[in-house]
């Protein structure tokens, strides 16, 4: 049943995926076993025994680990393992009341099987593919936005949420968008809201700002293209050859903003003077 086209890249999780897969490949194999029914009851009180267990721990784990990635689709994950494991548990109350009956048991390994094959192949891949893109492309941005505050501003930069976005998206006051050309394409746009923006200008010359001029516009631009050009640079070490444009600040709160992309990434970065956020809209050439 296994096969490797089903691995989402992530050992952990496929190291538990085959050892379901070779559970479920055996329990189908024994049922379907030219052999009395009865001979057969004791592997499937094995299996069910072993399912119960495994739609607990393994998703369990599995949400551990989305959580701790800021995995989007978390949410939406979670419930398809919140259906299925009702599913599992209720074939197994069922099964036991009634003593274990074919028919039935025949009826949730057909269940099991589809399921399986389709939320691994499927909904488990976008999981993989969510590392991936965090791994080769989100992180390197990341990665220079903090290095950055900390050798300009002296501030630590954390990265607190990743949202996936697939529409407009809503800018803040100060919006300073950088383009990207190369083998990736598309744009990275940093949004701060005022009160942050004049913060970290001030923090960088020492002196007090009231409103967003040229000045604070120009210096911010200046701070997203310095991060850009950093990233790129940490893009390279992972074959990734590209460039950047000429820096672009939109002002205005609440203003709808396309990054032109069918996928693109909200990192919610925080420190101490405040929040801003890091938007990757990047598409592989």
């Amino acid at each position: 049943m296994w096969k490797e086209s089903y691995r989402v890249g992530i050992e952990t999780v496929d190291e538990q995926h085959r050892e379901l897969f070779q559970r479920v490949s055996d329990f189908l194999q024994a049922i379907k076993e030219n052999r009395p029914w009865e001979q057969k009851i004791d592997r499937v009180k094995e299996t069910m025994s072993f399912m119960q267990s495994y739609v607990v721990e393994h998703f369990a784990n599995e949400e551990v680990y989305q959580r701790k990635i800021n995995y989007p689709a978390a949410d939406e994950h979670h419930k398809h393992h919140e259906d299925f494991k009702a599913d599992v548990f209720k074939y197994a109350h069922k099964m036991e009341d009634e003593d274990y009956p074919e028919e039935l048991s025949q009826e949730f390994a057909g269940k099991l099987m589809a399921w399986l094959i389709y939320h691994v192949a499927r909904e488990d891949q976008k999981m993989g593919e969510f590392v991936r893109k965090n791994i080769e492309v989100i992180n390197p941005f990341v990665q220079a936005t903090q290095d950055v505050f900390k050798q300009m501003l002296n501030l630590e930069a954390k990265k607190k949420e990743i949202v996936e976005i697939n529409d407009l998206y809503e800018g803040k006051e100060v919006n300073a968008l950088i383009g990207v050309v190369g083998d990736l394409t598309g744009s990275v746009m940093f949004s701060y809201s005022k009160p942050t923006a004049l913060t970290i200008v001030k923090s960088m010359s020492g002196m007090e700002f009231e409103k967003i001029d040229v000045f604070v516009t120009s210096a911010l631009g200046e701070v997203g293209n310095i991060i850009s050009g950093n990233a790129v640079s940490y893009l390279a070490s992972a074959n990734y050859r590209c460039d950047i444009t000429s820096p672009q600040v939109i002002l205005g709160k609440n203003q709808s903003i396309s990054l032109a992309c069918k996928e693109a990434y909200v990192v919610t970065i925080g420190t101490e003077i405040g929040d801003f956020s890091l938007n990757i809209a990047l598409n592989k050439r």
